[in-house]
């Protein structure tokens, strides 16, 4: 079953730098007037993009916000050649069609990377030790 992790992570810390930023620029006189500074609706592209994610993978699959604008596909079961094709399909899903948020629709893109292992045993071996050797 697909699954989406709905933590929000450091959005909370960005959203701040964006309402300091805000803040210095209304101070500073030789700021360019004719400018604004629009908050990014971040909320509002995470949960689309979750949503896409989500629709474009199998029912066993896992979706998971991995860090701030990042997410992890678990593909089970998917040889190599497959997880590319798949990937391109989920790269096409996010950017076919223009994200509506609360600023506006939005064109939003996504670059993917895929990595994979037949070697379950050993990788999992080399993570636990990993801390030991760092130790």
């Amino acid at each position: 079953m697909a699954f989406v992790d709905d933590s929000f992570g450091n959005l909370v810390g960005v959203l701040s730098r964006i309402a300091k930023a805000g803040t210095e620029a209304a101070r500073c006189p030789y700021v360019n007037r004719s400018r604004k500074i629009v908050p990014f609706p971040f909320d509002d592209v995470l949960r689309e993009v979750a949503k896409r994610l989500n629709g474009g993978v199998r029912s066993y699959d896992a979706v998971s916000r991995y860090g701030g604008e990042e997410f992890l596909v678990v593909l089970v079961g998917c040889p190599s050649q497959l997880a590319m094709s798949r990937a391109e399909h989920i790269r096409r899903l996010i950017d076919s069609r223009p994200f509506d948020t609360s600023a506006g629709a939005l064109n939003v893109s996504m670059s993917l990377g895929v990595a994979g292992t037949d070697d379950w045993a050993g990788l999992t071996a080399d993570s636990q030790e990993a801390p030991v050797a760092a130790a």
